[in-house]
């Protein structure tokens, strides 16, 4: 998930951004050393699989009284070396465990990927002040801070360390690859995630992204899924569906390093990494499904506020690529609990076709409109609905 930076940081970003907007197109070259990254995609703490969520992180002086920031394998200044900022919270073994990780991390980024040109900080535990788990660009740091719904503040999920590495490490390699223009687009930011994803698997190949983040879920999602980029809504659903093509078309480390080195960072780039991946992100772009509705103005951002006595009528219309290849493609509707709600009646007098009442006790609620097939979700779409009178 991107955040727009403090305005404090914004001349600072300006600056960062035009040394990374020089070099658009060309092959990566060593950033400033002395200039921070900006921005921050992240994991929300408590956030439900694929369901995107927004915050703003917050920043603090450290304690130094109370925190270490030692390179813990080489001095300051030298790329690669890990450097951890934590209290007395984080215990030793914690830290080192941490460093094992990432040093084999960078060790596999610039075997496979690019180089590594900066030190790689973290911040950990009680003294870190952000809301979530991620790498913020503003700090140049992954921060992992302590939260209930977390497993030790996620140190014990190994994907979710790697994916945060990533990131950080991709703004030092591949510059052009976060440059305004990108981190603004979420066409862009979908390829950023889909691309930890599969940075993280390729270190841990197994079924699941996540194990041991939440102690409310056994994982976060699953690296190959029915999900579509088409049909699906955010960047971590759709990053997930990109690193599934991924997977699913046999595309290696190589591909794509090849394709981050082109200076192209776009689907359509990245579909040319070999040919049963261009087939099947071509397969997956000819999907559509439109949207009609009727009794209120249509919203871009699908936002309604229903009156007592007047149903949002809504129809779904899919193409005939979709069609044919979900030809038993349903629709249904759940809240952020993956429940049916309580405040809001769908009624579904034809299929695809929704009259959306409210009930006495509704006031706001989001909802999923989920299209799946045989029991396998391929996408979903948000809405956010409310009361009017």
């Amino acid at each position: 998930m991107i955040i727009e930076p403090s305005k404090s940081h914004q001349s600072l970003g300006r600056r960062i951004l035009k040394q990374a907007e020089g070099q658009a197109g060309k092959p990566p070259a060593e950033p400033d050393a002395s200039v921070t990254d900006r921005l921050d995609i992240s994991l929300a703490p408590g956030e439900q699989p694929h369901l995107p969520r927004e915050a703003t992180p917050s920043s603090r002086t450290l304690n130094a009284s109370r925190s270490t920031q030692d390179p813990v394998d080489g001095p300051k200044g030298t790329p690669g070396a890990i450097m951890i900022s934590a209290g007395a919270d984080v215990s030793l073994e914690d830290r080192v465990r941490l460093t094992s990780r990432a040093k084999a991390a960078v060790s596999f980024f610039e075997e496979n990927y690019g180089p590594v040109t900066r030190p790689l900080k973290f911040e950990v535990g009680d003294q870190c002040g952000a809301l979530r788990t991620g790498y913020n660009y503003e700090m140049d740091t992954v921060r992992m801070p302590r939260q209930e719904v977390l497993e030790n503040c996620g140190l014990e999920s190994n994907d979710v360390v790697h994916h945060e590495i990533f990131h950080a490490l991709l703004f030092q390699a591949y510059p052009a690859a976060c440059t305004q223009e990108h981190l603004d687009n979420p066409d862009s930011v979908r390829l950023h995630e889909g691309l930890a994803d599969f940075f993280a698997h390729q270190l841990e190949p197994d079924q699941h992204f996540g194990e041991k983040f939440q102690h409310s879920e056994p994982y976060l999602r699953e690296y190959r899924t029915d999900l579509t980029v088409s049909l699906s809504a955010g960047s971590h659903a759709q990053g997930n569906a990109i690193t599934s093509h991924l997977l699913s078309s046999g595309v290696t480390n190589q591909d794509i390093k090849t394709f981050l080195s082109q200076g192209d960072f776009t689907l359509e780039g990245l579909s040319h990494a070999n040919p049963a991946l261009e087939k099947s992100l071509a397969r997956d772009a000819s999907f559509s499904l439109d949207e009609m509705v009727g009794s209120y103005p249509k919203s871009r951002l699908g936002r309604y506020r229903l009156r007592p006595d007047v149903p949002l009528e809504l129809k779904f219309s899919a193409n005939s690529a979709l069609s044919e290849a979900h030809p038993n493609l349903q629709i249904d509707w759940m809240n952020m609990e993956k429940m049916p709600s309580k405040k809001f009646v769908f009624e579904e007098p034809f299929p695809g076709h929704f009259l959306v009442s409210r009930t006495p006790e509704a006031d706001t609620e989001k909802m999923l409109a989920r299209f799946s097939e045989g029991g396998k979700t391929i996408g979903f779409r948000p809405f956010y609905f409310g009361t009017d009178g």
